[in-house]
């Protein structure tokens, strides 16, 4: 019985080596990138009153970088052009990988970044800078808060937006204001929209974006609701709702839709993967601007 078993090991010995199949593994050459990071604000202010635009730029890594440090990126030539016009070179910050341009950005302008820097392929990027709108109305909010109540309750706030005709993009914020002679205490207000799917990026995040394809040149009314009670101990001389409606460029919007749909996959095992978009030809990142508008409703 021994050298039976003996003869079938021999046997399937051969079998066994003749399903063996070598696969050659060919390694994929890593190069790095620059990583730009640009949000413009679009303002009204006088040419005397300059803006300040900031810049984050660093560089991507390989992903068997078990370092996982994004460092910033020094000695690098950012030129702006606003409506293929040169406009200035970016200042360096003594922060590695900050540096700013000093100008005033027009509403419905086109500006272009163009980057060098030494040991990187040079990167580009280009967007539309949005309208300025004020075009935002707090309507009602029920019940009527007053600023005497200290107990925490729900509150529901309806707002109206008078919007243009033509593809808009939008982020609501809300904020609770108390201001005092020596000046004003802002607090964010973690809120939610009313028969919405819309979820916040994170825990804490109060923004919400989103686009005017349903309602494109019309009229439209959304509702949010938000929990409040007086927390400045009736210190305050008036305490103002501030509901801060940004107008951002369509850049702006696919980046954080992206995020948010890339944060959501994570909760479901066979969800597909979601890539965040980014606008950067030659490298990764976000070129995108915005214009504020504002409504208030006074408490006290």
């Amino acid at each position: 019985m021994s050298s039976l078993r003996k003869c079938y090991f021999i046997i399937f010995i051969p079998a066994l080596l003749s399903c063996q199949k070598l696969i050659e593994l060919e390694e994929q050459e890593f190069t790095e990138q620059l990583v730009l990071y640009c949000l413009m604000s679009v303002d009204e202010k006088p040419s005397w009153a300059m803006s300040h635009t900031s810049i984050e730029l660093t560089h991507t890594l390989d992903i068997l970088d078990s370092s996982r440090t994004y460092e910033g990126v020094n000695g690098a030539q950012i030129a702006l052009y606003e409506n293929d016009s040169f406009i200035e070179y970016a200042e360096e910050s003594t922060i590695l990988g900050s540096y700013s341009f000093r100008r005033n950005i027009k509403a419905n302008a086109t500006y272009k970044i163009m980057v060098n820097a030494n040991g990187y392929p040079p990167v580009s990027t280009e967007h539309t800078t949005p309208k300025i709108l004020n075009n935002v109305e707090i309507r009602t909010i029920s019940p009527k808060p007053v600023g005497s109540l200290t107990e925490p309750n729900l509150y529901r706030l309806t707002y109206e937006i008078d919007d243009p005709l033509g593809a808009n993009y939008y982020v609501a914020d809300l904020n609770i204001v108390y201001t005092t002679k020596n000046g004003e205490t802002r607090f964010p207000v973690k809120f939610w929209e009313v028969n919405s799917s819309l979820d916040p990026l994170e825990e804490k995040d109060t923004t919400r974006v989103f686009s005017d394809e349903n309602f494109d040149g019309l009229h439209h009314s959304r509702t949010i609701e938000f929990n409040y009670a007086n927390e400045d101990n009736f210190k305050s001389d008036h305490i103002d709702f501030v509901l801060t409606l940004m107008h951002v460029s369509e850049s702006y919007y696919l980046y954080h839709r992206t995020l948010e749909l890339q944060s959501n996959s994570n909760e479901y095992r066979f969800t597909e993967p979601v890539q965040v978009y980014s606008n950067i030809n030659g490298g990764i990142g976000l070129f995108a601007s915005y214009s504020k508008s504002y409504a208030k409703w006074r408490v006290k």
